[in-house]
C-alpha cells in the first residue's frame, strides 16, 4: 500500500503518524519523497527515527537492520527502525536534527521566495 504525506523526515509528527499506521497493521517498508510504502502485517511494530551521517548509516546497517532510511543532501540520513528508545544506537543526535531542520527551513524559504516573485 502506498500513501502520500508531506512531513519533515524524522519529525515527531511523522513518527506519530507512522506509528498510527503500525497500530492499524501497516509496517513501513520504504520512503520515496512524499510517498510512504507499507505492507500489511499481523503484528506491525512501533518505530523510531534517528538522524545520522550517511557514513554511520552504512556501517551500522548490519548491526540494527533499519526498516528503511531517507537521505538528505548526500551526507545526512534519517533512519527508521523498530528499536526501542532505550536501545537506540544514536543517543545524541541533536546536532544532526538541527542541520536537517535548517536545511528544510532554507528550502521552504527559497520556495516561498520563488512563489511570491
Amino acid at each position: 500500500m502506498q500513501k502520500r504525506r508531506f512531513f519533515l523526515k524524522g519529525s515527531a509528527a511523522e513518527v506519530a503518524w507512522l506509528n498510527r499506521q503500525a497500530a492499524w497493521g501497516y509496517q513501513l517498508t520504504a520512503i520515496h519523497g512524499l510517498s510512504y510504502q507499507f505492507k500489511e502485517v499481523p503484528q506491525a511494530r512501533q518505530l523510531i527515527a534517528e538522524y545520522m551521517p550517511q557514513t554511520t548509516l552504512q556501517v551500522m546497517t548490519t548491526v540494527f537492520q533499519p526498516l528503511t532510511s531517507y537521505t538528505f543532501h548526500d551526507d545526512m540520513a534519517v533512519v527508521y527502525s523498530t528499536v526501542a528508545p532505550k536501545q537506540r544506537v544514536v543517543n545524541n543526535d541533536q546536532q544532526y536534527r538541527l542541520a536537517v531542520y535548517r536545511h528544510a527551513r532554507d528550502v521552504a524559504l527559497n520556495w516561498l521566495n520563488g512563489w511570491y516573485w
